[in-house]
């Protein structure tokens, strides 16, 4: 992963009257020798410069969408974070299913598939709404990033990326049941890929 955002903290301080909000990100800048940023900045030192900006922007549209949700209500919202939510509130919509209940009943499967897999089954297919929705927003957060920074990433990039992450997100898959969690990842990385495209379909969503 290029970077990861953590989920802000926040900080009453009593003394100054204030609400603070903290929160970490880590840059990891392994796309160093990527071959169309290569052929943009032929310059190591402008490609690390252009990396770290591009992965602490990314990270910080994680912050703001974080943000959104934890501030209190009656505050006036980012337009990143309605947008997000727009985006999300689309994805969940009947009018994607195949592909939404495909990427769902992917990650329930997978669930089923994993050695974190215990008696309490229901607990795992409650973590599907939060890895489907954590899915949608890398989508959100890539595309905001790329139009930003006139580098893309192809739908199925990203899909080939975040399915296998967002099912190491459930734990690793018992040596019995290996071939059909590859299986079901790349079942996975194809119906996600499939709604990504019918995302970017969608002209509210055409220039986020």
């Amino acid at each position: 992963m290029p970077g990861l955002a953590f989920e802000p903290q926040k900080i009453v301080s009593r003394k100054n009257n204030k609400m603070i909000y903290r929160s970490l990100i880590l840059i990891n800048p392994y796309e160093l020798w990527n071959k169309e940023l290569v052929e943009m900045l032929w310059n190591l030192q402008e490609r690390i410069e252009f990396l770290i900006a591009k992965i602490l922007f990314h990270e910080c549209i994680h912050i703001l969408i974080f943000f959104g949700k934890t501030i209190p209500s009656g505050f006036e919202q980012t337009d990143i974070f309605l947008e997000f939510k727009e985006m999300l509130k689309f994805a969940n919509s009947e009018i994607l299913c195949p592909e939404s209940c495909g990427v769902q009943s992917s990650l329930r499967n997978l669930a089923d598939l994993t050695a974190n897999f215990s008696a309490s089954f229901e607990k795992e297919l409650d973590r599907t709404p939060e890895l489907y929705e954590f899915l949608i927003h890398e989508k959100y957060s890539i595309k905001k990033t790329d139009t930003a920074f006139g580098l893309s990433w192809s739908n199925k990039t990203i899909s080939q990326n975040y399915a296998k992450l967002a099912a190491l997100k459930l734990g690793e898959s018992l040596k019995s049941n290996k071939m059909l969690w590859k299986q079901e990842v790349n079942r996975l990385q194809k119906d996600l890929e499939a709604l990504y495209d019918r995302i970017d379909g969608n002209q509210s969503f055409g220039k986020v």
